[in-house]
């Protein structure tokens, strides 16, 4: 329970970091929607990306290559993990390279079928991908691919992509309803990651935990970390 609640706080940080870059790309539309010039330009990149999904194949990566070439940088990069999809396949079983393959070509007939070349908002486009991950994760489940492949399934969560690349947040997600043992997995896995980082999220999630009941005072001396603690760097 404790290790749920702790990658459920590191979750949050994520958000935390996406929500800006949300922001950062909604400024980028209120700067970019009063110049004709630009709104020209969107909808001619906008018609080439459509073009480019009709002729792109359902599986593999061609379809999220497409999106490279919007106006803007979304947050997910569908693009990326699917090359680590790709490359992670390799090493799984027959049942996880089907998984593969269908969590791809579902989430690239869910992008074919969604996209509008007449709203190509950053907002707009982030929206729909978020969509579009949820529900191909809701349909074709990960949980039963863990059982043989867990070690490759949690060496695709790197921290910088999970900081920066909303899909692999969706990714990770997907995998926490999957047991405490794949919690465990992930858990020890972002542990070699960030090291004593792993201390200080969770003494400021029992600080949340308990703050309600505790006195300011209190907690004005709970809050200081000692060297000690964080160069402990155990996650009991």
């Amino acid at each position: 329970m404790q290790a749920r609640m702790g990658l459920l706080l590191f979750t949050l940080c994520c958000g935390v970091a996406l929500a800006a870059a949300a922001g950062v790309a909604e400024q980028k539309d209120s700067r970019t929607t009063g110049d004709p010039a630009e709104k020209r330009m969107d909808r001619y990149r906008a018609v080439q990306i459509r073009v480019c999904l009709q002729l792109a194949e359902d599986e593999e990566c061609d379809t999220f290559a497409c999106l490279k070439n919007m106006t803007c940088d979304v947050e997910d990069d569908l693009n990326e993990i699917c090359l680590d999809y790709m490359q992670t396949a390799t090493n799984l079983d027959s049942h996880g390279k089907q998984f593969t393959k269908d969590i791809l070509k579902c989430s690239a007939l869910g992008i074919k079928s969604r996209f509008s070349s007449s709203n190509t908002s950053c907002r707009a486009l982030q929206r729909m991908l978020i969509s579009v991950q949820a529900e191909c994760y809701r349909l074709h489940n990960i949980c039963p691919v863990t059982e043989t492949n867990l070690e490759h399934l949690v060496n695709m969560i790197d921290l910088h992509k999970l900081l920066f690349n909303a899909a692999y947040v969706e990714y990770v997600r997907g995998l926490f309803d999957c047991g405490e043992k794949v919690i465990a997995a992930i858990r020890s896995h972002l542990q070699v990651q960030l090291g004593p980082t792993l201390e200080i999220f969770r003494h400021l999630w029992q600080q949340s935990c308990t703050r309600e009941s505790t006195t300011p005072a209190t907690v004005s001396v709970d809050i200081n970390i000692t060297d000690e603690t964080i160069q402990r760097g155990n996650w009991k």
